[in-house]
């Protein structure tokens, strides 16, 4: 009898998530350390940057507005990510994180690939599309 294999997990870059998941690491895993601070000083740089995202990207404007605000150059780039891939184990060595393992499911700021709503031109958040996409599934 084969045994079948566990599927992967497979997540998908988004700013829901993104943005989402720093509440379940401090309810739920205490133990993992992430660090936004740099991603917040580096590439979203002060307080009228971050509420023009914001705006931008949840409350109707586009993504590219969105993240016109923010600071994407090169150099800024590698603040993206706020939970290194790399760590080190019991004996201080240097390894790759187990993907199977990894709790954080999106430890990178989502800047080229992103889920967006279905046939947004320009690209809107799929948090935005939904009311537009089933407006009836709305209650007020």
């Amino acid at each position: 009898v084969a045994v079948p294999e566990t599927p992967k997990k497979i997540t998908l870059p988004s700013f829901e998530s993104f943005f989402g998941h720093p509440s379940d690491l401090l309810y739920y895993y205490g133990h993992v350390k992430c660090d936004y601070a740099p991603f917040l000083a580096r590439i979203v740089r002060s307080w009228p940057n971050w509420n023009s995202f914001f705006k931008s990207l949840f409350f109707g404007g586009t993504i590219p507005e969105a993240l016109s605000a923010l600071d994407l150059s090169a150099e800024a780039r590698p603040c993206a990510w706020v939970r290194s891939p790399i760590h080190s184990d019991c004996h201080d060595r240097l390894k790759w994180r187990c993907e199977e393992k990894n709790i954080t499911f999106v430890p990178r700021f989502p800047i080229d690939s992103f889920l967006k709503a279905k046939g947004s031109d320009p690209p809107r958040t799929w948090l935005f599309g939904i009311p537009i996409s089933s407006p009836t599934s709305i209650v007020c």
